[in-house]
């Protein structure tokens, strides 16, 4: 108890976190440079995104040979031309994979101050911090190919932390940042929207987010990304990714209304069953305490579990960016809820006590 107490006191409170991070950092950095070393490393996500970066610093525009066109006709990723920047300075795959892991090890520095703000406890906040660098989605996602959208939950916590300390400008900033890592992620900017709308009742700024990355990204997916794949290029996200969906977003919502039956049968399979089980027991089922900040996972859920392809609903993949800060911060807004629940009860439980034993009832005068 005096180690938490001197923990707790001045700016002390940072160490255990500082240390946290740099143990991620270090582990999880060793670990990718051993897998180079070793050829253990996915070669064509590294070679694509390294080629488009190099691209960017010679040509202006990132460009890939193994796609056979602009990077931007399969992702749109614009996060990699001030990546590029850094690149020049070191390049190689290396200094990617080391980029990626500090940037999921950067973003403890936001959710532990959101955790310490929410619950009121730096050793609950330590927990969390802890708990977030123990999750399996993210060391999985720590030792994965390099991915622009791996930077997705230090933007989003930074956009979440920013936003409910009265940082607006700040938050928007992180949001604009969260979009040029995949066009997929506009829809945690949706949900951040849906969550200014119906829990911070900021009804203007909620629905101009929810609307315009909505919009935006149904822009992107029918006109922006196969106009950079080129005329020769066949667009087949759709075909591919949701099979019997259509071939375009507006196809595939109109399949998922009107033939319900599909979808559950897509859904409701043991292999997905178990991958929300993957998401939620590390945090041991907290999230649901706080069902309208999970369900602001739902649109990146909607678009896994919809798909066939079982890398999207593998905690092995990269396809969790879009989900799992959704179940952190969920976990940490479960866990404020707990704690004021268990409050509440002793309070009500220690009422009848001091009714039956007041305070200096037995005090002899």
């Amino acid at each position: 108890s005096r180690l938490l107490a001197w923990l707790s006191t001045g700016r002390r409170h940072w160490l255990p976190v500082a240390v946290a991070m740099a143990w991620f950092s270090l582990t999880m950095g060793l670990v990718n440079g051993r897998m180079v070393e070793c050829f253990k490393i996915g070669t064509w996500d590294v070679g694509v995104y390294e080629q488009q970066i190099w691209h960017i610093l010679h040509d202006g525009r990132p460009w890939s040979s193994l796609l056979g066109f602009h990077g931007f006709g399969d992702h749109f990723t614009p996060i990699l031309y001030p990546l590029a920047l850094l690149y020049a300075l070191w390049p190689g795959s290396l200094w990617l994979l080391w980029l990626q892991t500090a940037a999921l090890a950067l973003a403890v520095i936001p959710l532990y101050l959101l955790a310490r703000r929410e619950l009121s406890s730096p050793a609950l906040a330590w927990g969390v911090a802890l708990a977030y660098l123990a999750y399996l989605p993210l060391r999985k996602l720590a030792i994965f190919p390099f991915h622009p959208e791996a930077l997705a939950p230090l933007f989003l916590f930074c956009a979440f932390y920013g936003w409910r300390t009265g940082r607006r400008a700040w938050a928007l900033a992180f949001l604009v940042l969260l979009a040029g890592t995949r066009e997929t992620l506009l829809l945690s900017i949706a949900s951040f929207g849906l969550y200014l709308f119906l829990h911070e009742r900021k009804r203007l700024a909620g629905a101009l987010l929810f609307v315009g990355s909505l919009a935006a990204l149904a822009l992107l997916l029918s006109a922006v990304i196969p106009w950079f794949r080129g005329a020769g290029a066949p667009n087949v996200y759709f075909s591919e990714r949701y099979p019997g969906f259509g071939h375009d977003a507006g196809e595939l919502l109109t399949t998922v209304v009107t033939h319900p039956g599909k979808v559950l049968d897509l859904v409701l399979t043991t292999k997905k069953l178990k991958y929300l089980r993957d998401l939620l027991a590390p945090w041991a089922f907290l999230p649901v305490l706080a069902p309208a900040t999970l369900l602001l996972a739902l649109p990146g859920l909607f678009i896994h579990l919809l798909s066939p392809n079982p890398a999207q609903t593998s905690v092995s993949f990269q396809y969790t960016t879009d989900v799992f800060p959704w179940m952190v911060l969920a976990a940490i807004f479960g866990l404020a809820r707990l704690c004021r629940g268990w409050k509440t009860w002793a309070k009500q439980e220690s009422l009848p006590r001091l009714r039956r034993h007041p305070p200096g009832a037995d005090h002899v005068v």
